[in-house]
């Protein structure tokens, strides 16, 4: 008999039933303070990683405090609730998924930064560090001679090496060479590259550069009175390959005929076999080649724009920022005295760059 001031039981199964719900609400709670902050993190490391200019670290640094505190705070709510033993069970055992999700975004979000980091540029300009140069010697730029070499390009070799406090040792590559040993990458290969490398956005695709150090245009060497490109036949210009003459003169619908070295383009000019032929490269190239070898000044023609960089591998945004800050104080306080002890009788308007632009930022991919 029940008395009317008492009240009727609840089943266990109801009551089972009311803890149940009760804490998979309490679960959805504690998604809804875990969620938006896991999310919100992804979010800003995301955004970090693809604006490398905020540093990549601050995407590492930011992620682990949010991370734990996305973690502590439904702990701490966890444990300071009160009910029943088997509620805070099944709360802790809801939590521990919660936990596991967190702990997972923030390891994901460490793997992607660990794959995208970027080695110290101080320990990568250390001790020994080769410098690939141009494997045929170009008067006033790279000539190999008495045990070392000399030259505008060397001059700035030897201002980064003292700059950075390593020792330089110099690798003659080809011209196809300079962005291919780039990408290969290999620990034992060089470094650098320094060897008249223009700039362009084909070779960016492949490898970065710091500067520029040096501004030029494509310059001509004929034996006739041309002062127009249109006054030389098409395919009647010989240029070394895999230079950007070659790519320029061919994106203008040339035909021009590739020689593996500027000398042997000059050589097939000397012959005088066909007086319309003429040679092609870098203007500053021609003209300094022109004074060693007393041949005719080069032809007033010049086309595009040549601004020679430091080559380096791909996605390296740090070093570049630290090559930039040497070759700042090297156009600034040495590339007079460099342009007048190696490239003497041409004229600097023009050559020396005012400015360097920004570093190239990689998206997250590279």
């Amino acid at each position: 008999m029940v008395h009317a001031d008492e009240k009727p039981s609840t089943p266990p199964a109801e009551l089972d039933a009311e803890e149940t719900q009760s804490s998979d609400q309490s679960f959805r709670g504690q998604l809804y303070w875990i969620l938006p902050i896991v999310i919100a993190t992804l979010a800003v490391t995301l955004w970090l990683l693809l604006n490398p200019r905020w540093g990549g670290e601050v995407a590492a640094i930011v992620v682990i405090p949010i991370n734990v505190a996305a973690v502590l705070v439904p702990l701490l709510l966890s444990f300071s609730a009160k009910g029943e033993s088997a509620r805070r069970t099944r709360r802790a055992k809801k939590l521990k998924v919660a936990t596991a999700f967190t702990m997972a975004a923030l390891l994901l979000s460490g793997g992607i930064y660990w794959a995208t980091g970027e080695p110290d540029p101080k320990n990568y300009l250390s001790g020994v560090v080769k410098i690939g140069v141009q494997l045929e010697d170009y008067p006033g730029w790279n000539v190999s001679g008495d045990g070392k070499r000399k030259g505008f390009d060397i001059a700035l070799a030897e201002a980064l090496a003292e700059h950075f406090g390593f020792t330089a040792e110099y690798v003659p590559i080809s011209h196809k060479e300079r962005t291919d040993r780039l990408v290969a990458e290999k620990n034992d290969d060089i470094k650098l590259v320094i060897a008249n490398f223009s700039i362009t956005p084909e070779r960016e695709e492949k490898i970065d550069f710091a500067g520029p150090y040096f501004v030029d245009t494509q310059g001509f060497f004929t034996w006739n009175s041309a002062d127009r490109l249109e006054d030389i036949p098409p395919g009647k210009v010989c240029v070394p390959s895999d230079t950007t003459a070659q790519e320029r003169l061919t994106k203008l619908g040339w035909k021009p005929a590739p020689e593996p070295s500027l000398a042997m383009c000059v050589q097939r000019l000397r012959n005088q076999a066909d007086p319309t032929l003429a040679v092609s490269t870098d203007a500053a190239i021609l003209q300094a080649y022109a004074a060693k070898n007393n041949i005719p000044v080069p032809a007033p023609i010049s086309l595009g724009l040549e601004r020679y960089g430091v080559g380096i591998p791909n996605n390296r945004p740090k070093l570049c920022k630290e090559l930039n800050k040497a070759i700042e104080d090297f156009l600034l306080y040495q590339w007079d005295t460099a342009f007048r002890d190696h490239l003497p009788g041409l004229s600097p308007d023009g050559r020396r760059p005012t400015s360097l632009p920004e570093c190239k930022s990689p998206g997250l991919w590279g």
